[in-house]
């Protein structure tokens, strides 16, 4: 197969190198000076984690956020970039919801995606550590703290371990459980069938008597006793 020919190749490249740097001088550039930064899912997680920090009252740490699926990719100027985050949910902020991002250019909104995330709070609960029986009381050693993630917060999980130790569980419970206001129960100070002393007061005049306890007693409760002397 016959080669072409280049006709006039000295002159060509002689002529070249100007050519080159005259369009390197005159012609506008070929990519805009301003940097573009695309929005990633780390982004929108992050930013969304912090919209929700900024509306609870736990420390950034405790803030767990997911998207789930895919989040529309944006192009927006790093030296303009502005953005406003709205929860369209009027169930409050934790469990699966919907937020909003508007993305501003100039003062101008020039794009608004909508994602959805799972919203949850880490928090430290209490847990019992080994198994306890019915009406036993609780030791300190009998607990220990354990994180999870909270969607919800109008249970009765307990968050104190003081607030737990001294009183006692209603009911046999295994370890790892975690303890609720429903499972324990203020240890009493009197049980059925101590000896009790009677004190009735009327005025200047004390009567005292030995007595039994009927039934158990916590503090503050008004128990059924006899008379034993």
């Amino acid at each position: 197969m016959e080669k072409g020919k280049m006709i006039g190749c000295n002159w060509f490249k002689r002529l070249l190198p100007v050519v080159v740097f005259l369009g390197l001088v005159g012609s506008p550039p070929l990519f805009s000076k301003e940097t573009k930064t695309v929005i990633t899912d780390d982004w929108i997680r992050d930013v969304i984690a912090r919209y929700v920090e900024g509306q609870m009252p736990w420390a950034e740490d405790h803030v767990r956020v997911d998207l789930v699926g895919s989040v529309e990719r944006v192009f927006i100027s790093e030296e303009r970039m502005e953005y406003n985050v709205g929860l369209l949910d009027s169930r409050g902020l934790l469990g699966r919801r919907v937020f909003q991002i508007e993305f501003i250019d100039d003062g101008a909104n020039f794009k608004t995606i909508k994602t959805t995330a799972d919203v949850r709070v880490e928090m430290d609960v209490v847990a019992l550590s080994h198994p306890i029986k019915k009406n036993q009381i609780i030791r300190e050693d009998d607990l220990y703290m354990k994180r999870i993630g909270l969607y919800d917060l109008s249970g009765s999980l307990l968050f104190d371990p003081g607030a737990v130790i001294g009183k006692r569980v209603k009911r046999f419970i295994k370890p790892g459980t975690l303890l609720t206001e429903e499972m324990i129960e203020e240890a009493p100070l009197v049980k059925k069938g101590d000896r009790v002393a009677i004190i009735i007061e009327s005025g200047i005049l004390t009567i005292t008597a030995s007595g039994e306890a009927r039934m158990d007693g916590t503090k503050g409760k008004i128990i059924e006793v006899i008379n034993s002397d």
